[in-house]
């Protein structure tokens, strides 16, 4: 059987999270991990980014921005479902759309502008 390691990257920072996983699944609010035992594990705002079975890693990327991007995609899907527009779609676009542009400000000043 094949159990994996599992690393979360967070920005720039990668640790591992968990060890012996057969199992993962994501959701709109998290990345769930069994491990051997059964006991589950979940890594909230987690997108699954590699699974290398030869090397029995599985690496996930998390950020705050991934969170309020699932529950946009779930609303709309659940407009799109009821066939009705809800106000709640355009906030949570304009959510999405502050927090991408917060990254980039963040960016900016950390980094400023591309030379060339």
């Amino acid at each position: 059987m094949c159990e994996f390691k599992v690393f979360s990257r967070r920005g720039e920072k990668e640790q591992e999270v968990a060890e012996d996983i057969v199992y993962a699944k994501a959701s709109d609010k998290y990345v769930i991990l069994r491990d051997i035992l059964g006991l589950a594990i979940k890594i909230p705002g987690a997108v699954i980014d590699e699974v290398d079975v030869g090397s029995e890693i599985l690496k996930l990327s998390a950020s705050p921005i991934i969170l309020k991007l699932n529950k946009f995609l779930k609303t709309c899907d659940r407009c799109k479902a009821d066939r009705v527009y809800s106000d709640e779609l355009e906030a949570l676009w304009n959510e999405v759309k502050a927090s991408g542009d917060e990254a980039v400000r963040e960016l900016w000043k950390k980094y400023g502008r591309r030379k060339g």
